[in-house]
């Protein structure tokens, strides 16, 4: 975005600028500073505008001294200063005025690289700081001959500022360095810096130069007839500078774009594929171009590849050319291998019905009825039946005697609770007898147990003391 003295603005798309756009009629602008494309602000000898990728719109007036420049790091955050010493800070919905060079003739320039520093320089060849929450106050003199015209940061420790006769200086976040003559005798009309190892400064004689760190370039004359305004450079490849008379002039350095990862990719028969071409080197927005004839797959303006899931087993190489919105070019490939479909194997079973008449085990013991009766002892009863369910079977029964006084008499009980399968635990007491039955259910003749045959073992354990004995009872 560049302005003018009679109140356009002009915006450049990387290949051309759009015609002068009325946008402050009753001042002339002095600056203007850029985010993004949705944003920048501008400042005449008392007002700002904002320009949000559309229209202009006016803030208003906001000082009632000269503006001469602003920088911005967010739409949320600019800074401005004018000839009277007063820095006026955007917060993105209001202006708000700070004096802070009040005895140094007045700011010429300010850079600011977050909402947490700022670098402004002065008419007196003052350089004051600013860190989020105030000034530093102008104590140094650094240029102690001269009027400083601009300054440009690219980070809290690195900026340079140049003046009125051809001088430049540097700053590494402590101290400014020395004067630098690099075009005597001639004034600095505007300094951009895009690194610590990249400058471009123009001055009122058309002339250009270059600092990469360590020595500025001699000056080129590259505007010969008119005086150089303003500069801005994105990169070390890229700059555009305006003159008074309206034109502007762009410094390019064109490099080859090269292709990074990814340069190919696999998938399997039948599965579509998707991936995206990524590049280094380049300035700006890269534009693919395929120049395969017919090729198997598609490779997008944007890069992205796709391939449809019709592609049979084989290898596809798509190859095409690139360019960024600065003239950059360059070549890519991208190889797709194509793999088999997994098969599917079915395996059909089948299955012959065969009958087969199984005699039940043997077991252990038969058992028609059997009765264990134990007293002042703990008893483990086990009961194994062959059959599904023990209840149809046989049951397991527990039967205890009860004696209990009512008054003076006493009363005996006898109490049965039939067992189910499994494991018991019996314990005798002085006041109790328990006996443990196994009887057979349903038949009871032994007509009908040889018939049926009740194929259970009945276990028990007496342990005494530190003995164990076990006993199989068969009735």
């Amino acid at each position: 975005m560049a302005v003018d003295e009679v109140g356009n603005a002009l915006s450049y798309n990387g290949t051309e600028w759009t015609s002068p756009t009325s946008a402050d009629s009753s001042e002339h602008f002095l600056s203007v500073s850029c985010t993004s494309s949705t944003f920048c602000v501008a400042v005449d000898y008392a007002h700002a505008l904002s320009y949000n990728g559309t229209k202009w719109t006016s803030f208003g007036q906001i000082d009632t001294n000269t503006v001469y420049s602003v920088s911005c790091t967010s739409s949320t955050f600019c800074m401005a200063v004018d000839n009277a010493g007063n820095a006026l800070s955007y917060n993105g919905t209001k202006w708000t005025t700070t004096s802070v060079d009040s005895a140094g003739g007045g700011f010429a320039s300010v850079s600011c690289t977050s909402s947490t520093f700022c670098m402004a320089v002065d008419a007196k060849g003052y350089a004051l700081s600013y860190n989020g929450t105030g000034w530093t106050s102008p104590v140094t003199q650094v240029d102690t001959s001269h009027v400083f015209i601009s300054v440009s940061c690219t980070s809290s420790t690195f900026c340079v500022a140049v003046d009125n006769d051809g001088y430049a200086f540097s700053y590494d976040g402590t101290d400014w360095t020395s004067p630098d003559s690099v075009d005597s005798g001639t004034s600095f009309e505007s300094v951009s810096c895009t690194s610590s190892t990249f400058c471009q400064a123009v001055d009122g004689d058309g002339k250009a130069l270059s600092y990469n760190g360590t020595d500025w370039t001699s000056p080129d004359t590259v505007d010969s007839t008119n005086t150089f305004s303003s500069v801005s450079c994105v990169s070390s490849s890229f700059c555009m500078a305006v003159d008074y008379e309206g034109n502007a002039l762009s410094y390019k350095v064109f490099t080859t774009i090269s292709q990074s990862s990814p340069t190919s990719g696999s998938t399997r028969a039948g599965t579509a594929f998707a991936d995206q071409l990524a590049t280094t080197g380049s300035s700006g927005a890269v534009s693919f171009t395929v120049t395969s004839s017919n090729p198997a797959f598609s490779v997008s303006s944007t890069g992205a590849v796709s391939a449809p899931n019709t592609l049979t087993a084989g290898g596809y190489t798509v190859s095409g050319t690139d360019a960024d919105t600065f003239g950059d070019t360059g070549t890519w490939t991208y190889t797709l291998t194509v793999t088999a479909a997994a098969t599917t194997t079915t395996t059909t079973t089948t299955t012959v019905a065969t009958t087969t008449t199984t005699q039940p085990p043997r077991p252990d013991v038969t058992i028609a009825s059997g009765r264990a009766t134990v007293r002042g002892s703990q008893v483990l009863v086990t009961l194994l039946c062959a059959r599904a369910a023990c209840s149809g079977a046989a049951q397991l029964s527990r039967s205890v005697l009860v004696r209990t006084k009512h008054g003076k008499k006493t009363v005996t009980k006898r109490k049965i609770v039939v067992l189910a399968s499994g494991t018991y635990s019996l314990a005798t007491g002085s006041t109790a007898k328990e006996s443990l039955h196994l009887t057979s259910a349903g038949r009871s003749t032994l007509a009908g147990v040889a018939k049926h045959p009740l194929q259970a073992t009945l276990a028990v354990t007496v342990n005494r003391g530190s003995k164990a004995t076990k006993t199989v009872l068969v009735s």
